[in-house]
């Protein structure tokens, strides 16, 4: 119930009683504590509130007081106590937010303070260190930041033509219990220059909180270009390192190829055709491949050494579509693909079909006056 009850020896009023009586059976002293501690001639109590109270012997200031006057009955010494210790003429107690208090006798540094002086008021001797800051990024916010992202990761761009400019956000997070500061990124790579890092707000990272950054890719030439990223900062274990590669690029264009054929009769799309059609802004040569063997009415499509080579259905006439891939150089890079395209096929005539005229092969017969017709 928080009741303090003291016995025994009592020559400097360590109980607490208001008497220098020895007591040979408990009387209580004090009501709604939650602590208590003994030392050789002097005592503490800690109330409810985390109020330190001390009593007794004070010939070297062990009770905290301001004082070397011995106390009968409780004197507060301290607030916001959670535990207290007394020595033989020293006294020690551990505040709630972690910070470590002495007083009293200190002929041999059993204070801990680096001297040997009597302290009459408590004297701070220890605080504790909040734990460093611990970066992480992350390129998304939220639940992302639970375990960052494996060192070396590599985050990549869709295809940027050059002469232009794409930005992916990261974000940095302060997953540790101090102030993330000092944070400086760096680009490293031949191809470092591709990419620049804007970050907004460079100002300390409180613990639990997170900033943007972004990375910005701006070719000057085609290709695959991959950067080092690296994150240094007030974080003991080191930097963050992470990686950046994109393809820079422009995709090819397909306007659309049509063409015309006889019922049954296969037509070749040359090459050469098709690249009327076909255009690269970067200049870049451009090959040609089908997307699957068949057409949406039911033809046949085979890729050629010379072209792409389309067979009607038998029996079909009218118009009929297939897909084609027009690929540059960086088609089957990371992050780059084909272009898709549409070739659009008239089929005239029908071979034993309905609805169409219909083409008879030539037949030789011989007259009666012997002509051939």
């Amino acid at each position: 119930d928080g009741s303090v009850w003291a016995t025994g020896l009592n020559t400097y009023g360590q109980l607490g009683d208001g008497t220098t009586t020895a007591r040979f059976s408990a009387g209580q002293v004090a009501s709604g504590a939650i602590g208590i501690a003994a030392g050789y001639y002097h005592s503490f109590l800690i109330k409810a509130d985390n109020s330190l109270w001390g009593m007794g012997g004070n010939w070297a200031g062990q009770l905290g007081d301001g004082t070397t006057t011995g106390r009968i009955t409780p004197v507060q010494v301290a607030s916001g106590v959670q535990s207290a210790s007394g020595g033989n003429s020293h006294s020690l107690f551990l505040k709630t937010d972690g910070t470590f208090w002495s007083m009293g006798a200190n002929a041999a540094g059993q204070l801990g303070d680096l001297t040997t002086f009597i302290r009459t008021i408590p004297v701070q001797i220890f605080a504790p260190t909040a734990p460093p800051p611990v970066l992480k990024v992350a390129d998304a916010p939220g639940t992302a930041f639970e375990n960052g992202f494996p060192l070396g990761a590599v985050f990549g761009y869709t295809q940027t033509p050059p002469g232009t400019s794409q930005d992916l956000t990261f974000y940095l997070r302060n997953d540790g219990g101090s102030p993330l500061t000092d944070v400086e990124m760096s680009l490293i790579g031949l191809e470092a220059d591709q990419y620049s890092i804007i970050l907004s707000d460079n100002s300390p990272v409180t613990p639990g909180a997170s900033v943007p950054f972004t990375i910005r890719f701006a070719p000057t030439s085609t290709g695959i270009k991959s950067a080092q990223i690296n994150i240094t900062s007030n974080d003991p274990s080191g930097p963050a390192v992470f990686y950046v590669q994109a393809l820079a690029n422009t995709q090819p264009t397909f306007v659309g190829y049509s063409a015309s054929t006889p019922a049954g009769v296969p037509i070749t799309l040359s090459f050469a055709k098709l690249k009327t059609k076909a255009s690269d802004a970067d200049g870049e040569p451009l090959t040609f491949d089908i997307v699957a063997p068949g057409s949406t009415e039911g033809g046949t499509v085979a890729l050629l050494a010379t072209g792409i080579q389309y067979t009607p259905p038998a029996g079909f006439s009218g118009t009929d579509t297939f897909d084609i891939f027009v690929n540059d150089p960086h088609a089957l890079e990371p992050g780059g693909g084909p272009t898709l395209g549409t070739v659009t096929i008239t089929v005239t005539g029908s071979s034993g079909g309905t609805g169409g005229p219909v083409l008879n092969p030539p037949v030789l017969t011989m007259q009666p006056d012997g002509k051939v017709g």
